[in-house]
This record gives C-alpha cells, sequence and structure tokens, in this order.
C-alpha cells in the first residue's frame, strides 16, 4: 500500500462543530500577490487571507511569553472544506490556540493552482510555529511539497503517503518536516470493493477505475479489485472535466462492464478553468449509470452509490491533534503519519432507486443513509 495513495481525496466529510468561525481580517504585509478579504478575492493570481480573531481560553502558548503563529491552508471553497475549517479552529481552541495567544491565519487558494506560489511566499513570510493544509488534492503537491524544504512544521489533513511526493520514511516518519493523515485505511481498499458486491453483484462483469493520474497506483487497485472476485478492464485517467465526463458515458453503455469505480474526479477543464466539487459531484449523480464504491461520505451525499467512507471531518481534527502536539514542543520528525481514525458506512437511497438496486436489510440497518443529493438522511424523516 506504501506504493499507491491509501485513499483519497474524492472530495470530502462532515458532522461539525459549527462554531468559533474566523471572523476578522488583518492586512497583507508580504508582496502585492496577496489579498486580505474575509469574502475571497476573485483575482486570479491571488490569495485569500484572513486572521482568525477569536479570544478564547489561554494556554500553554502564552505561558511562555511569545504567541504562537499558526498557518492554516484551505484549498477550495468547498462545503466540505468549510466544514473541516470549522473543526480545526474549534481543536485548536480547545488546546487552548486562540488569538489572544496566538496569531492564526487562514490563506485560501480558492482552487486556484495558479495561487499556490504566492501562498507558498506568504507562508514563509509568516514563519509559522506550524502550517496545517485542508486540502482536496493539488495543495499536497503544489504547496505541501514545496514546503517540506522550507523547516516549517506541516500537517496535511489527508494524502501524507502519496508516493509521488515522498514525505515520509518506510517507518511512516516525516523525512523532513512535513506529517499527517493518510488517505485512508490500509484495507479499506479491498475491503469496499468486497462491500460493493454485496449490494451490487457483478455476476461475472468486470471493472473500469477512474481517477486523475498521479494518486493511485494501478496494480494495488488491480490487486484489490481483483480481491472482491471481479477484473479490471480499464485503468483510466482523466485528468480534466470534459474527459472525465466522456469516459464516464462511454462506459455506461459497455454491456461489458457492471462497476464504473471513482478515485478522484478532476476539478479542471481543458481551457484551464476549475470548477467546484460540489459541481463535478451535481454532474455525475445526473449521469451515473453504473455503482460506484467510494471512500468518503460527502462523495455520497453527492450521489455515489455508497462508501466505506472516512470521515473527513475527524481527519480534520486528527491533523489538529497532531499539529498541537507540535505546538507543544514536540518535533515535527517525531510525529508519525497516522491513518484515518473513523470509518462509516454510508449509502444514498436515491443513487439506488435510479440504478434499480436494493439494499440488504442488514447493512440498511447499520448504515447511515442519505435519501437525496442535498444532505438529508432517514434520521432527518424520523425527527
Amino acid at each position: 500500500m506504501r506504493k499507491s495513495l491509501r485513499g483519497i481525496a474524492l472530495l470530502m466529510g462532515c458532522a461539525l462543530l459549527l462554531t468559533l468561525l474566523p471572523t476578522g481580517c488583518g492586512s497583507s504585509k508580504g508582496g502585492d500577490d496577496i489579498t486580505v478579504n474575509t469574502q475571497g478575492s476573485s483575482a486570479s493570481n491571488e490569495a485569500t487571507v484572513n486572521n482568525d480573531t477569536q479570544k478564547e481560553p489561554t494556554s500553554i502558548a502564552s505561558k511562555t511569553g511569545a504567541k504562537k503563529k499558526i498557518v492554516i491552508i484551505q484549498e477550495s471553497n468547498d462545503s466540505t472544506r468549510e466544514d473541516i475549517h470549522k473543526r480545526i479552529i474549534a481543536e485548536l481552541v480547545k488546546n487552548g490556540f486562540s488569538s489572544n495567544n496566538s496569531e492564526i491565519t487562514l490563506l485560501k487558494m480558492d482552487n486556484d493552482e495558479k495561487k499556490s506560489q504566492a501562498i507558498i511566499s506568504k507562508t514563509e513570510e509568516i514563519k509559522p510555529d506550524i502550517v496545517i493544509i485542508n486540502q482536496t488534492y493539488s495543495a499536497v503537491e503544489k504547496i505541501g511539497k514545496p514546503l517540506s524544504d522550507t523547516g516549517i512544521p506541516v500537517v496535511l489533513t489527508y494524502g501524507v503517503e502519496n508516493p509521488a511526493l515522498g514525505l515520509l520514511d518506510a517507518n511512516d516518519f516525516p523525512k523532513q518536516n512535513v506529517t499527517g493523515v493518510y488517505t485512508s485505511k490500509k484495507d479499506l481498499y479491498s475491503n469496499s470493493y468486497k462491500f460493493l458486491q454485496k449490494i451490487s453483484p457483478t455476476n461475472g462483469k468486470k471493472a473500469v477505475f477512474v481517477t486523475i493520474s498521479g494518486f493511485f497506483d494501478k496494480a494495488f487497485i488491480e490487486k484489490s479489485i481483483k480481491e472482491a472476485g471481479v477484473d479490471l478492464k480499464e485503468y483510466c485517467e482523466t485528468n480534466n472535466v470534459e474527459d472525465f465526463e466522456s469516459t464516464i458515458q462511454k462506459y455506461n453503455k459497455d454491456p461489458e462492464v457492471a462497476w464504473v469505480l471513482i478515485g478522484v474526479w478532476p476539478t479542471s477543464k481543458k481551457d484551464g478553468t476549475t470548477v467546484t466539487t460540489d459541481y463535478i459531484g451535481k454532474w455525475y449523480a445526473e449521469n451515473a449509470k453504473k455503482p460506484s464504491v467510494t471512500f468518503w461520505e460527502i462523495a455520497v451525499q453527492m450521489g455515489v452509490l455508497c462508501a466505506l467512507g472516512n470521515d473527513m471531518s475527524d481527519m480534520g481534527t486528527q491533523a489538529t491533534d497532531m499539529a498541537v502536539r507540535i505546538l507543544k514542543g514536540e518535533s515535527v520528525k517525531n510525529v508519525k503519519a497516522e491513518e484515518p481514525r473513523k470509518t462509516n458506512i454510508v449509502l444514498n437511497q436515491k443513487s439506488a432507486t435510479q440504478l434499480g438496486i436494493t439494499f440488504p436489510l442488514d447493512i440498511l440497518g447499520s448504515s447511515k443513509v442519505y435519501i437525496d443529493y442535498n444532505g438529508h438522511t432517514t434520521a432527518d424523516i424520523k425527527k
């Protein structure tokens, strides 16, 4: 599994603490390419900077006399990333790190890779005690990897084991100054495909795996699917929205294919513009004709049939707990990367109905079930 991303960014996840949002703003002391704006920036090459202004309990940080400098880098403005940000802030405050003893700065990438260098420059200017990256997928490579050469401690909310980045040693300790949370548990892939077999048996037909490049090892994915008794027909890398959409439509019509499995869907179009994960998730929900299993609850909320889903919000909390250890004096090189702590069974009843699938009663009884693509669950009906 070390040669693959143990799970992935598809996107995404959920039940959060809805308090303690950063509310104030400060002024930029860096280059002209950094904009200070709590509402976000529309300029394509600007990074948005929001300074947290919490007034919460003092902690170990203030006892030392110097304020701790904390930078949170947020890649996308989608609902999942916003929810994870709330969880990060809440966990920092819970552990005594707030604006009366810390300088908490939010740098927004706005899902625009062109802002990466401006964010890196601003981070180096701030010289923070810790950086927490709340990413989808691009920021791991575009920001996390470059910061590994700065000496600034960095914690990733997921994807730290990406083999293309080489951030960890053979024992999963940081090679330099970057640690964080794995994309998934080691056995999540094969267990997910076995789970899908229970819900939608392939009956001898094959599977197709569709993802962007650089996140999975083809041999590992093929092996994991094989362990569920299914052959992989095609491993498709689609690096723009148009190719992703055409690939899904192509295999929707292929009679040899039972599953069209999703790894990470792209958010960049051929012309270089970007779309949100909410946009591509909506398109997928409206156009998917074959079942898939994913690794993130938010993807099921958007329309993927089912998941043994990582709790993305808890991964944000988990990464923050690792950051707190560093803020309290532990060396980042001693903070071993961790697997996600929580995995939930989640289903989407609307997608099952559209695909003509009936969930087994024993699975329904132990699952969280979404009834639409707007976040409503069976628990909401009971209320």
